[in-house]
């Protein structure tokens, strides 16, 4: 019989494994479509993380949120440097800004 912790650990598994394949699909492939919405994707994980971070955190550790939601707002400003940046070098930045945002959010929601 399963219980909670077993579902919470089959979830960040499932989550841990399609972040890592957008993260590839982001940096390995060449068609630009692909690309791109691996990168939307990520960055709306991004910011589920964040959000689920604040939620599991108590209040007590108000340096552990903040974390939490800086490494969220890492995605929203990826998002703002692809939207308001035109030139391939802010893309770039904007796919790093955002995988770290992933793996770091992951890492300190389910991890640390």
């Amino acid at each position: 019989m399963m219980n909670s912790l077993d579902l919470l650990i089959i979830v960040f598994m499932a989550m841990s494994a399609v972040s890592l394949l957008a993260v590839c699909l982001m940096f390995l492939v060449k068609h630009p479509l692909v690309k791109k919405v691996s990168f939307y994707f990520l960055a709306l994980q991004g910011m589920l993380v964040a959000w689920l971070n604040a939620m599991m955190t108590p209040f007590t550790f108000p340096g552990e949120l903040a974390i939490g939601w800086g490494l969220g707002a890492l995605s929203v400003a990826a998002l703002l440097l692809v939207l308001l940046g035109k030139n391939e070098k802010m893309t770039k930045v904007a796919r790093i800004l955002v995988a770290v945002s992933v793996v770091a959010g992951m890492m300190n929601a389910f991890i640390l």
